[in-house]
């Protein structure tokens, strides 16, 4: 399989990868080719799919969808797909990769009984953490050597690659957590961000030892749905709409355009550079920011307005990061 990835990726040109954009929403999967100003649905019956699908990464030319009946794989770039059966979960939620997966080829996968990992790119799984990750897991970051996750019992850390995991709550609400993220630069800056359900969001400054509650009344009892820390500005999707902070949290400002909506799931496709659109998934379309946040717009042609669960693209070119500097 490795080997066929490799020989696609050689055979297709960077722009004809880096500009598909998929989502999955509540009506199914969609891919557009224009950067969200249009979509197509991806049909099931035609694509391989089978049951609902909730999360999709891109790696390369392979494009893994995950959903209830387990994971399903695309080699030719998302436009079909196989159910991968050596898989032994379901129930898929999230997908974490090693940052280099070319080199380091592991793949977490969380699913609604506990977290799976495969080392060899997707051909062997186990299941780690089975003794105390046994509920559903929301969100993973690996910043390493250490590794997070967000669950439904609560924030768990591992520094041997999921072999081992201990459980952090200093701090912490005994409820549902529902997303985590960690500063750019984690080993000089210990930041980490957790988004609870109907809890707020809750900080660490010391790795993850103690967490307290950030962003005043504006959070304190928001449901804080997905977090994505790009540069300096913090995205916080919750329940009511889209905060964003330039100090980790301490003030927030709203996207008015987004007020009352429910933020589901961010995506910021050239996260290396200092200039990109920002895309929003909600409980009613997706909206797309092309000017650092400062205003939003719904980019629905062919998509509806539809719950979004999940925004993904193909990594950008070398040469579009560069030129993004």
């Amino acid at each position: 399989m490795k080997a066929l990835i490799l020989l696609l990726a050689l055979a297709v040109q960077p722009e004809q990868v880096v500009s598909r954009l998929f989502a999955t929403t509540s009506e199914g999967p969609f891919v557009s080719y224009s950067w969200g100003e249009h979509w197509v649905r991806l049909r099931p019956e035609l694509r391989g799919f089978n049951g609902t699908i909730s999360t999709i990464v891109c790696l390369g030319p392979a494009v893994y969808a995950g959903g209830v009946e387990g994971i399903f794989v695309s080699d030719d770039f998302g436009e079909n797909y196989i159910r991968l059966v050596s898989f032994p979960g379901k129930g898929v939620t999230t997908f974490l990769t090693a940052r280099l997966f070319a080199l380091e080829p592991t793949v977490f996968v969380g699913t609604t009984s506990g977290l799976y990992r495969s080392i060899d790119g997707g051909t062997k799984w186990m299941q780690v953490g089975d003794g105390q990750i046994t509920t559903t897991v929301r969100d993973t970051v690996w910043p390493g050597p250490q590794l997070y996750a967000a669950t439904d019992g609560g924030l768990f850390v591992s520094e041997d690659v999921g072999d081992s995991w201990n459980g952090l709550d200093a701090g912490l609400p005994d409820v549902p957590l529902l997303s985590v993220v960690v500063s750019q630069y984690f080993l000089a800056d210990p930041k980490i961000l957790v988004g609870s359900r109907g809890a707020g969001l809750y900080r660490s400054e010391d790795g993850g030892e103690r967490f307290e509650p950030v962003g005043g009344l504006a959070m304190e009892t928001r449901t804080v749905h997905t977090l994505y820390w790009w540069n300096s500005l913090l995205l916080i999707g919750t329940d009511d709409g889209l905060f964003m902070s330039d100090d980790a949290g301490d003030t927030l400002r709203e996207a008015e355009e987004l007020d009352g909506h429910n933020v589901l799931t961010l995506l910021v496709p050239a996260a290396d550079g200092f200039r990109s659109d920002i895309l929003v998934g909600t409980d009613q379309g997706v909206f797309k920011s092309s000017d650092g946040g400062a205003s939003f717009r719904s980019v629905t042609e062919g998509l509806g307005t539809p719950s979004v669960t999940e925004l993904s693209t193909f990594p950008a070119p070398v040469q579009e990061r560069e030129r993004s500097r």
